[in-house]
C-alpha cells in the first residue's frame, strides 16, 4: 500500500501542503462515494472516510484486498533482484542469446542487466574476501590458543619442578 499523503514540501515548484492528500488522489471513494481525507489528518470530519489506497476508503479497500478484486491501477511490474536477473541471463546465454536480446526477453533495459551482472560479480568478490578473512581469523585464533596452552603447560611444569 502506498500512502498518498504529502510528507513534505518539495523544492521543485511543489505547492503541496504536508499532511494533506496528494494531488491526483480521488476525493471520493471509488466504491461507496464517501468523501476521503488523509490517514494523517488530525481530525476526521463527520461523514468522511480515511483514504487507504487505490482510491478506496478503509472498509472498501480491505474488502477488495480480501477478495482480490482490484479494478484500479494494475500492481507495479515485477522487480528483479540482481542475483535472480543474473541467473536468468545465464540460462538465456546457454540458448545463445546476447545480453541485449536477453534483456529484451526478460523485460528490462540492457543497462539494468549490465548493472545486475556487475553487482553479482562484486558481491561474489566481497563474499570471497570475507571468507578469506574469516579463515585467516580462525587460523590466528587457533595459533593464539596453542600458544596459550603451551604457556599454561610451561607454568605447570615449573611449579612441579620447584
Amino acid at each position: 500500500m502506498r500512502d498518498t499523503t504529502v510528507k513534505r514540501v518539495t523544492t521543485r515548484g511543489g505547492h503541496n501542503i504536508p499532511g494533506q492528500v496528494a494531488p491526483g488522489t480521488p476525493s471520493h471513494c471509488r466504491d461507496c462515494e464517501i468523501e476521503l481525507v488523509s490517514m494523517r489528518a488530525p481530525v476526521k470530519p463527520e461523514g468522511c472516510g480515511y483514504h487507504r489506497g487505490r482510491g478506496y476508503c478503509s472498509p472498501c479497500y480491505y474488502r477488495r484486498s480480501y477478495l482480490g478484486q482490484w479494478d484500479g491501477p494494475p500492481p507495479p511490474p515485477r522487480t528483479w533482484k540482481a542475483a535472480e536477473l543474473a541467473h536468468e541471463y545465464a540460462l538465456l546465454k546457454l540458448e545463445g542469446l546476447t545480453r541485449d536480446q536477453a534483456a529484451e526477453r526478460l523485460g528490462v533495459k540492457s543497462s539494468s542487466l549490465y548493472t545486475a551482472l556487475y553487482r553479482v560479480r562484486k558481491y561474489a568478490e566481497r563474499d570471497r574476501a570475507r571468507a578469506q578473512l574469516a579463515a585467516e581469523i580462525a587460523v590466528a585464533e587457533h595459533e593464539a590458543h596453542r600458544i596459550n596452552d603451551d604457556m599454561i603447560a610451561y607454568a605447570i611444569r615449573k611449579r612441579v619442578a620447584a
